[in-house]
Formats: C-alpha cells, structure tokens, sequence
C-alpha cells in the first residue's frame, strides 16, 4: 500500500495517526520504524507546518534515486548549517553526538535548529522515523522530569545527505517514468490537475512525451474518463475497466478521511462544491472530510468542533455522513470530539440535532459528543428522508 503514497508530501502527524491505518489492518508506528531499520524505505522533509509537524515524503530506498530529489541549502543557511552538510558529506551518516562534535563552540540548540533547517529543506534524513515523532510528543508532566520536546528535539538514529540516496545519474527520461508511474498508481486516472496538485516538477507537459511512450506499448491508455477534469487523460487498463463497471457511479458507503489525504481527491484534483454559508474547506492538516458515495458531504474540523455541510448534499447524504461518517472519524481520532457548530450554527440549535441524537450521538452544553460507538444510525438515516430534518432543541 505503500507505493500509493510514494513520494507525495504528506503531513507526518497526519501520515502517521491516520492515513496509514486507513489502509494497513493493526497498524503500528513500529511497522515504519522496522521498515527503516531494515533500509527498505526512507523519507525526505518538504517543509515545517507549525512547530510540531512538518510534510515528509516515504519512497522505497530501491526507487530513491528515481523519486527523490535533494533539496538545496536554505537561502539564510550560516556556518552551522556548512559545517552539518561538510561532516555528513565528509564521514557519511552519523549520530547526533558526532554531529555536535563536528560544530565546537556552538550550542546544542543551534546545532539542532539547524539540522532541523536542512531536515525541511530535503538536505538532510534520518534512518529513523524516532525524531519526526519525537517533535510531535508532550511535555513530561512526571515530577522531577524538566525535559520537555521542542522543534529542536532529534531523537534517535543517524543523519545522513539525501543526495547520498540518489546514487548514480538518472536521466530526465527516467526520472519522468518513475513519476508517471507513482503518479498512475496513485490517482488511477492522470491528469493536468493531478500533476498540479503533485506540484510535478516541469508540470503535466514534462510527463506526456512518456505517457504517450506508454500508450504506445499498451501500458496506459489514453481517452476522456473523468468529466470535468482536462481532456488529456491516461489511465491503466484495470483503471478504465473499473470506470466502466461503476459507470451508474455505485455505492461506496460512507467514508471518513484526513483532507489531506491523496486518496480525497475534493480540493485537490476536483474542485470543493459550495459549502453552505460560505464557508471556506481546505486541505489542511487536523481537517477530515465525511465522502458519502465518493461525493464530498462534510468537511470536519475536530479540534474546534467546526463542521460544514456542501450545498449540492442532499439531506438524506448528510444524515448518514453525520451518523455514521462522524463516528467513523472518533475512531480514526481514538477520541471523541465536541461538534460545536454546524455550518456555522450552534449544533444544538442546527437543523441537524435531531437527526444526531436520535443517532445516540449524545448532547451537552458544549454541542454533540461523538464517540467511535455510533448508535441507532438507522433511525436516523430514516429521518432524515425528509427535506427538512427538524432541530429537537
């Protein structure tokens, strides 16, 4: 499952607690940490959100030299930043303590906010995933414990150049492949918009010399699958195939998803429809979105207990993403969460709290809780066949 997601720059935190179990049955950040030690795969850094989390890209080492591309000292990089890269270049991966020893007269903290530069500009990785979690982890609350993680923190493994997983020369050619490929594998149906949304280097035009090279030998196919998308389209054959049989569009339940996941296309390949009053969805980390039959019905802010319904949802849609899509996302989450508003309205004021509650997602002062144990959905999605569900509060 892991080639699927090769090479897009994902969120860490997000990448971690829920994209990956979304697709690995028991999944554990053990299975990442085996998988590095091993050398099977790496990542690469693609810029800091926050203080906590920044985008990373995971390849196979095997294909590293035909994905990755090193990035290049930050524009402000100073004398710390050379002496980490001059070391690395020098005596190849190492720990942080030969690290340190390579930088004297210098803090420990500034050697870490360094490393940390050049780990977002895709100069520098580690064999481990341990430092990625480790900026993400809380404080110790334990009494006597003063130590606390911050964007400096570097737990665990060795650093090493990301020019040193290119190995030999790639040509244009070649390295184009490789990203027609990955991209195939992901999107199924390739096109202008998902080569944008991938930020391709060169853009779509970059790849269809290949793709064409492909359609010649059988390998894709060329047509118009998608409506709406752009009218140069490739797609495997298995990819058409299953087009065709779902052709009426089927019924593939209810999902819920991290926005920024690939495998949520709104946002990204395809436009947001019109959320009701307004509001603005993004594909930002913390986001999810509730997909009703692959359409986009909820975007979900769990966090600030903000969720927002698309105007071209009918209400029987939204019912079942709220009963059942919500409680699917408190297991994502391994919490629950408030539901605070409903496209801006107070929940318990909303038009939809009755259709909550009769769902057995419980009411407070605060909103609706929503708990993994979804309850008596059913009845609500059997209410909500009415064109205008009534608020019960």
């Amino acid at each position: 499952m892991l080639q699927q997601l090769e090479g897009a720059p994902l969120p860490f935190g997000e990448l971690e607690a829920r994209i990956l179990p979304a697709r690995v049955a028991d999944f554990a950040p053990r299975m990442l940490d085996e998988l590095g030690a091993m050398g099977e795969l790496v990542w690469i850094g693609r810029g800091l959100i926050g203080a906590q989390d920044g985008r990373v890209t995971v390849v196979r080492r095997a294909r590293a030299g035909l994905v990755v591309v090193p990035g290049e000292l930050p524009a402000d990089a100073g004398p710390v930043h050379r002496a980490i890269v001059d070391h690395l270049r020098t005596a190849g991966a190492s720990f942080l303590v030969a690290i340190e020893a390579a930088v004297p007269g210098e803090s420990r903290e500034a050697v870490r906010a360094a490393l940390w530069d050049l780990v977002w500009a895709g100069v520098v990785t580690n064999d481990t995933f341990a430092p990625l979690r480790s900026l993400r982890a809380k404080p110790s609350k334990r009494p006597g414990r003063t130590t606390r993680t911050s964007p400096g923190a570097t737990f665990g493994g060795r650093w090493s150049l990301v020019a040193a997983l290119v190995g030999g020369a790639v040509s244009p050619t070649q390295r184009a492949h490789a990203a027609a490929t990955t991209l195939l594998e992901r999107w199924g149906v390739l096109t202008r918009e998902a080569a944008l949304a991938e930020d391709v280097p060169g853009g779509f035009a970059a790849l269809v010399p290949v793709l064409d090279a492909m359609e010649e030998s059988g390998a894709v196919r060329r047509g118009y699958f998608v409506e709406g998308l752009s009218g140069r389209q490739y797609a495997p054959a298995g990819a058409v195939d299953r087009l065709r049989d779902d052709v009426d569009g089927g019924d593939a339940g209810v999902l819920a998803l991290a926005a920024v996941d690939p495998a949520n296309p709104w946002g990204a390949t395809l436009p947001w429809p019109e959320a009701t009053g307004g509001a603005r969805p993004s594909r930002r980390s913390g986001a999810s979105v509730v997909l009703v039959d692959g359409a986009v019905v909820l975007h979900v802010e769990a966090r600030s207990g903000k969720v927002i319904t698309f105007q071209n949802a009918g209400p029987h849609a939204v019912a079942r993403a709220l009963t059942h899509g919500l409680p699917q996302l408190a297991a994502a989450l391994r919490r629950s969460f408030v539901v605070e508003s409903v496209d801006g309205e107070k929940s318990i004021l909303s038009r939809w709290a009755g259709v909550m509650e009769q769902a057995g997602i419980r009411r407070d002062y605060k909103g609706h809780v929503v708990t993994a144990a979804g309850a008596a959905v059913s009845v609500a999605v059997a209410s909500a066949t009415s064109e205008t569900p009534v608020a019960d509060g």
